[in-house]
């Protein structure tokens, strides 16, 4: 079992303006710790990697009209290169390029994160996500999961 005490850990912050400290893990558990999830060969599915803050994605509403925020767990394997997005109106649809949006760098911190914007107000939106490793192999998608856009304000 791989605790937080197994990771080396030093504060960073997040930003200039923002003067409050966070936590980066610097250094993943070794792969005898977590046998069953990482394999350089191939990125183990978005979603099936607890990193103690988020595992299954998100779609969580913005505050603007036509906004959506995507987190997961972001996967573990040292070779990670991105993860891609695919969105759809309809529940159930498959991953294809007509329903791919984005290519998104692994971040920094323990959680994968993207904004989806320009949406239409007051819509669902599903979601599957997968991610690819430096030598192109991608791993299965995600579950589904979906958001709703914000109703517009009636004057």
């Amino acid at each position: 079992m791989v605790t937080v005490s197994d990771f080396n850990v030093r504060p960073v912050s997040l930003m200039e303006d923002f003067p409050s400290e966070r936590c980066r893990v610097d250094e993943l558990p070794a792969e005898e710790d977590t046998p069953d999830v990482i394999d350089e060969a191939t990125p183990a599915p978005v979603g099936s990697v607890w990193t103690g803050l988020i595992t299954k994605p998100r779609a969580a509403r913005g505050e603007d009209d036509g906004l959506l925020y995507l987190i997961w767990g972001q996967n573990m394997e040292k070779n990670l290169s991105h993860y891609e997005l695919y969105r759809s109106e309809q529940s159930g649809f498959t991953p294809s390029e007509e329903t791919f949006i984005a290519k998104v760098e692994p971040g920094i911190y323990r959680t994968g994160l993207y904004v989806d914007r320009g949406l239409k107000t007051h819509t669902a939106y599903f979601y599957r996500a997968r991610a690819v490793n430096m030598e192109g192999a991608a791993g299965a998608f995600s579950d589904e999961f979906s958001g709703g856009t914000k109703e517009p304000i009636k004057e």
